[in-house]
């Protein structure tokens, strides 16, 4: 006892004169080791701590009853009894302890080994400096580093002299010292040398940690490369701390806390953020008892303390108070126990507070964590900040700072995270955050404060170091805003920005969102279990990129408000687009607006049983201040959303021209902007849209004046958007300055350009901020006008047959004429219409397909007709011998009286589908279906009915509808296109493939070679290859028995499609269906015909350019184009009629008593 210590039960702790040591001690500690020291009853000496590290839930060491573990040491504590050690954690664990009792050190005899001895010798020497080593808080835990122990400094191996190459060492730091670092010397090599304080960044060059308050360790290493001078650092006096030093994540440190009835306790999956917490045990025997407390100088305004907690005893409790000068105690909140997941209090600090004390009752455990120090603020607009001249309240955590232009937070570990804060604010102020970030690396959100903290932004993890805009609704209960930066086990670091952020109102164009990062400028409704995803695993199912909004089953429920946003009252008409998808057939989704004072009214209902995305433009009225969707959906049912864009709205399309689209957009609209990995090559996407318009009802001219690209690999893309859904105009890659003439049908809404770069380069300009008005800039100005139309517009259709049609599309009615042998005209004989006088123009009757019925489209086939009506059915008659009419019977229909109009029976295409496209060949016919199915029925003994047989359908009962399948063409092909020859088809998918199937026999299935494909089931799915064209195609056509020339008129390779087969790969002309000739419309109006000319269907006989206007169809002999003028001429053999011109002569312009025009486009997407 001469000393104070006495051993009562040792395995291998050691007593040293007056220090006592763990076992092992400084190495390894042995695996599970106990020690009992006893010490005098009357010892009034602190205890001074050399070394303590305890593993957390493992190792304890137990003083007057309390115990120490973790970092929390009993440093200046008074012993008095048992000192108790129990280490339960395995052996190279590190864990051990170094105690001495201060006074006693004064009268130890000088045989003491060691450190123990300089100690002593120090203290006798120097009494001033004695003091100051009684009260030092670090030590050299490893390495070559030095103590001083004249002054309590430590200093770099050799120093003043240079360190050597491949140094290091390892400073251990109490963790609640308070005590900033000096610098008395600092130079090391820039960028390799250098200290790390904490999880600071490197201290190196000549810019050491100067102000620095350490509280973990300070670890120093050197290279193998350049040395230099060396450093000295100091602790200097302990400083008072600032209400804002009180955040902390407790992450092995106390921060400017002090633990009391608790400790520091090490656990990821315990703690409410990264892996350390503060835990205190029950004290149920006694009162509220202080577990964490801090001192700091008085605060000059409100200020708040938010934190995390979990009471897990039903009874437990925890208090705040805060104390100020002169005062007493005061509590500030109190909160109740039984929680048993983690709880988020955020507690005002009244001004002139000086501390701050957190107490507990518990009967279980009580668990603390994530202390933030918060500004606050009068309202959410006094959270708008700049970050150039100040932070504006905003609360920085250890990884952030700035740079006096933004904030830059930076972590270079992985599995960590640090939040910039907001100064808390009086909720109930609607509006948006707008704000810029960069994201280099690492992960990035924005929260929320509002009893918990909730997530409603976040990075869509695709790393740009140029400054992207976010707008993002806050919700009305928000109290505290947050950046959180944050890095997973897989990101070794988080290297990100934050720029200017400002709090406002929204306005309509603001509501725009993919759902790639969140919500947007919307807040959720009370929709039952509403959700968001965005998950890779969901990029298949999202209308476009990833993002979708997902919404489950409310079928107990009303129609229920799913998304809402509020915003400045509109002052003029404006849109909103969007697109949906609505799985089941009873659910419905609708879209309110209100304005001020008023109750909501329905703008737009839509109704479900649809598999395939479908796209809405509704209109806004002026004066709207407010939007929702509402949704009812069945049990296991799911309604999509996305692709959100507000617009502006158009009085008539040649308000969309625009002079000059790099000065000023005119009113359309960024739509989407993006810079993607496909394949692992960088493609540059923009897409941007037009005002809305009403439908036309004529056909516009437009035309385009594109700018030389100024990067190689540039494309542009116009779609047009009719009938609920986008089609593909024209796409050609760009180069040269050029005029592009198209025009936009009848029925046309909206237009959307398309741009793409590709090219590695791009990834160079997205780092230096590359802009949309860059891509924009590919098109100079943009024209439309009218065509004069004075007449009511008709279609044009011909086919492989010998008879053509027409439809007038203001009144949906159709018109036949030609060969009518087997009723394929449709007016219940078999005469043939068109060769004799009075018997076209208003002498030409409509086909009777029912009452109200209304004919989108026709295909001609031989001796067959088929019609696409409104509504997405089809009905077909003429020649029934092998199925084609899919009437379950081979017989005619057309040719007698009675069979057409309300008996002419629909073709069942199966449960609830709609055809968007039908086609004809000889003998078979073919639907397109709107969920990018097809399905054809007839002769198949070629196999063109792509089903992997020769089994002919249509013809009898049980073939159609269900049990009718679609042609299997690959998992990913979706068919946007089907065009049908003679005894073959091919089709177009969205990514604009083709494939073909059927007779082979002259080469026109564009595999090089004379087989047919589609006979057997191996043949057809992902074994059938898309025919190498060497460009995306945009339109296909097929036909007759004719060798396929590109539109310089050179024949294609053999290993392309020989015969009755075209595609379209680029430029504005459109090559149509022919059977022994082949005709082409190109920019400049001009008509070229090649082939046979036996019938004179080629017009001239010689192969020139014939001017002509808009559009050209051709059948089994003959021509028919429709001129500039409104007016149409058909040319080819007129035996049967199907000229129209009331003789057999051919090339006689005819009169319908209408003029016409074709819609010559096919689905996009």
């Amino acid at each position: 006892m001469a000393f104070g210590f006495q051993a009562l039960r040792v395995q291998s702790c050691a007593i040293e004169g007056p220090c006592v040591s763990g076992a092992g001690h400084p190495e390894n500690s042995p695996d599970k080791n106990t020690c009992v020291i006893h010490v005098e009853p009357c010892n009034d000496r602190p205890l001074h701590v050399l070394a303590f590290q305890a593993v957390p839930g493992h190792d304890v060491l137990r003083v007057n009853g309390e115990d120490f573990t973790g970092l929390v040491a009993p440093h200046g504590v008074v012993p008095k009894g048992l000192l108790v050690w129990r280490a339960e954690s395995s052996a190279g664990s590190n864990a051990g302890f170094k105690l001495c009792l201060a006074e006693a050190v004064a009268r130890a005899p000088s045989a003491i080994p060691g450190d123990i001895q300089q100690l002593e010798e120090a203290l006798l020497d120097a009494p001033a400096a004695s003091r100051q080593l009684q009260e030092m808080t670090w030590m050299v835990s490893s390495g070559s580093c030095t103590l001083n122990t004249s002054d309590g400094c430590i200093s770099s191996t050799g120093y003043p002299d240079p360190y050597p190459n491949d140094d290091a060492c390892e400073i251990a730091v109490a963790n609640d010292n308070r005590r900033p670092i000096e610098v008395v010397a600092f130079d090391t090599e820039s960028d390799y040398d250098g200290l790390h304080v904490d999880s600071s960044p490197l201290y190196s060059g000549n810019s050491g940690p100067e102000g620095v308050v350490p509280q973990l360790k300070i670890a120093w290493s050197s290279d193998g490369s350049e040395v230099a001078g060396g450093w000295k650092i100091c602790l200097g006096e302990e400083r008072l701390a600032h209400f804002v030093d009180l955040s902390c994540g407790f992450e092995s440190r106390l921060c400017f806390w002090k633990l009391s009835n608790a400790t520091l306790a090490q656990s990821a999956s315990e703690a409410h953020a990264g892996e350390w917490f503060v835990q205190a045990p029950s004290n149920a025997s006694e009162n509220r008892t202080s577990i964490l407390e801090s001192s700091f100088n008085a605060t000059e305004k409100p200020m708040a303390l938010a934190f995390a907690y979990k009471l897990t005893g039903s009874e437990d409790a925890l208090e705040v108070q805060s104390q100020m000068i002169n005062a007493s105690w005061a509590s500030l909140w109190l909160g109740g126990g039984g929680q048993a997941t983690w709880q988020e209090a955020v507690v005002a600090v009244p001004t002139g507070s000086t501390a701050l004390r957190l107490l507990a009752t518990t009967a279980a455990v009580i668990y603390l964590d994530s202390v933030f120090a918060l500004n606050v603020a009068a309202g959410p607009s006094n959270v708008s900040c700049n970050f150039r001249e100040n932070a504006c309240g905003w609360i920085a955590g250890e990884a952030w700072s700035s740079d006096g232009e933004e904030m830059k937070g930076h972590i270079a570990s992985s599995s960590k995270a640090s939040a910039l804060s907001s100064p808390r604010f009086t909720s109930g102020s609607p509006g948006a955050l707008r704000f810029q970030t960069a994201v280099a690396s690492g992960s990035l959100q924005l929260q929320y404060f509002a009893g918990g903290w909730s997530t409603i932004w976040r990075d869509a993890e695709r790393h740009h170091s140029a400054p992207v805009e976010s707008i993002v609704a806050v919700p009305v209960e928000a109290e505290i805003l947050r950046f959180v930066l944050f890095t997973t086990d897989s990101q070794e670091e988080g290297d990100v920005s934050v720029g200017s952020v400002d709090f406002g109102p929204l306005e309509l164009a603001d509501l725009a969102c993919g759902f790639e990062t969140g919500l947007c400028a919307w807040l959720p409704g009370a929709f039952n279990s509403s959700q968001l995803s965005t998950e890779a695993t969901d990029a298949p199912d999202a209308h476009t990129k990833t993002g979708i909004f997902r919404a489950t089953s409310n079928a107990s429920e009303n129609r229920t408000s799913m998304l809402e946003s509020s915003f400045k009252a509109t002052e003029k008409p404006m849109a909103l687009a969007f697109a949906y998808k609505l799985t089941g057939s009873d659910d419905a989704l609708e879209v309110q607006s209100q304005t001020i004072n008023a109750s909501w009214a329905s703008l737009w209902l839509g109704g479900g049983g649809q598999a395939t995305w479908q796209e809405a433009v509704v209109a806004v009225p002026t004066g709207s201040t407010a939007l929702r969707l509402l949704a009812t959906t069945a049990a296991n049912e799911l309604i999509h959303l996305d692709s959100v864009l507000a617009l502006n709205v158009a009085t008539a399309p040649e308000n969309i021209s625009c002079q000059n689209f790099s000065a000023d957009l005119c009113e359309w609209v960024i739509e989407s902007e993006e810079l993607l990995l496909l394949g692992g090559y960088p493609y540059y996407l923009l897409s941007w849209r037009s005002p809305t318009f009403p439908s036309i009802a004529e056909s516009v001219r437009m035309q385009l004046n594109l700018r030389e690209a100024e990067a190689e690999d540039k494309s542009l893309e116009v779609y047009f958007f009719a009938t609920g859904r986008w089609w593909l105009l024209w796409s050609a890659a760009l180069g040269v300055e050029q005029e592009v003439k198209l025009t936009l049908p009848v029925g046309t809404e909206c237009v959307r350009f398309m741009g793409r770069l590709d090219g590695h380069r791009v990834l160079d300009w997205a780092v230096a901020g590359y802009t949309a008005t860059h891509t924009v800039s590919l098109v100079r100005d943009l024209q439309l006008r009218r065509k004069a139309v004075s007449k009511p517009i008709l279609t044009l259709f011909a086919g492989n047959g010998q008879h053509t049609c027409a439809i007038l599309t203001s009144a949906g009615e159709l018109k036949c004429w030609g060969a009518n042998d087997a009723g394929q005209l449709g007016y219940g004989d078999t005469q043939n219409r068109g060769a004799g006088p009075s018997e076209m123009g208003q002498d030409l009757p409509a086909v009777d397909l029912g009452p109200g019925a209304r004919a989108l489209q026709v295909a001609c086939g031989n001796w067959h007709t088929c019609a696409l009506l409104e509504g997405g059915g089809v009905k077909c008659w003429g020649m029934g011998m092998f199925g084609m009419l899919g009437s379950g019977s081979a017989s005619d229909i057309g040719a007698g009286l009675g069979e057409m109009g309300e008996q002419l029976p629909f073709v069942d295409l199966g449960s609830s589908a709609r055809a968007l496209q039908v086609t004809a060949g000889r003998f078979h016919s073919c639907a397109v279906l709107e969920d990018g199915r097809a399905k054809c029925w007839g002769w198949n003994i070629n196999g063109q009915l792509g089903l992997g047989d020769t089994q002919q359908r249509g013809h009898q009962g049980g073939q159609l509808g269900d049990e009718l399948p679609a042609i299997d063409l690959g998992a990913s092909f979706v068919v946007a296109q089907l065009t049908a020859g003679i005894l073959h088809n091919c089709a177009l998918s969205q990514e604009g493939q083709v494939k073909c199937w059927g007779d082979g026999g002259s080469g026109q299935l564009g595999q090089g070679d004379n087989s047919n494909i589609g006979r057997s089931p191996e043949s057809m799915g992902e074994a059938l290859p898309a025919i190498r064209l060497g460009a995306r195609v945009t339109q296909i056509a097929s036909a007759g028995e004719l060798q396929l020339r590109t539109p310089g008129g050179n024949v294609m390779p053999s290993s392309s499609p020989s015969q009755s087969s075209w595609a379209r790969a680029s430029g504005p002309f459109i090559l149509p269906p022919a059977a022994i000739i082949l005709c082409a419309i190109f920019q400049d109006d001009s008509l070229k015909c090649l082939g046979g000319a036996e019938s004179g269907q080629l017009g001239n006989g010689d192969n020139r350019h014939i001017i002509v206007g808009d559009e050209v169809v051709a059948g089994y002999a003959h021509t028919c184009v429709l001129l500039s003028d409104d007016s149409a001429r058909c040319f080819g053999m007129g035996s049967y009629g199907g000229l129209g011109t009331g003789s057999p002569e051919p090339v006689v312009l005819f009169q319908l008593g209408c003029a016409c025009r074709s819609l010559l486009a096919h689905p996009a997407q």
